[in-house]
């Protein structure tokens, strides 16, 4: 099973990798229509980065940009779904992902913007794990 630790990196970078270029261009939106603009120029700029490994268990598998929404899909290859607890993962994770959404001062754009992340995991098999949703 992976630790915390290891969340909590696979979380710091997916955040910061989601966010790179919408908040360097972007420091205020006047419109609804700027803010879909500015989130989809950042799903242009995922196209071709899949799959991306960003660690030795864990896999972006891709991201996508639906309204004022990110998706994020992901692989965890060091789970296996029979043989972990995952109402403790997804547990785990929510925690980390909810004390990151709101603290961390490089979403404040995002937060303003109250965009949404979803993500969805599967285990090294392929096998449904779980989603998760963060309202910024």
């Amino acid at each position: 099973m992976l630790k915390k630790n290891s969340f909590f990196t696979l979380i710091s970078f997916i955040f910061f990798f989601g966010i790179k270029y919408f908040i360097q261009k972007n420091d205020d939106y006047s419109t609804e229509k700027e803010v879909k603009q500015n989130l989809n120029k950042v799903a242009n700029d995922f196209k071709g980065k899949f799959p991306l490994k960003i660690n030795d268990s864990t896999i972006i598998d891709s991201a996508i940009v639906r309204e004022k929404t990110i998706h994020y899909y992901y692989t965890l290859q060091k789970v296996d779904k029979d043989s972990i607890d995952l109402a403790q993962l997804k547990n785990d994770m929510q925690l980390v992902i909810n004390t990151n959404a709101v603290t961390n001062p490089n979403l404040e754009l995002f937060r303003k913007e109250q965009i949404k992340m979803y993500y969805s995991y599967r285990d090294g098999i392929g096998n449904f794990l779980f989603e998760l949703n963060v309202q910024l």
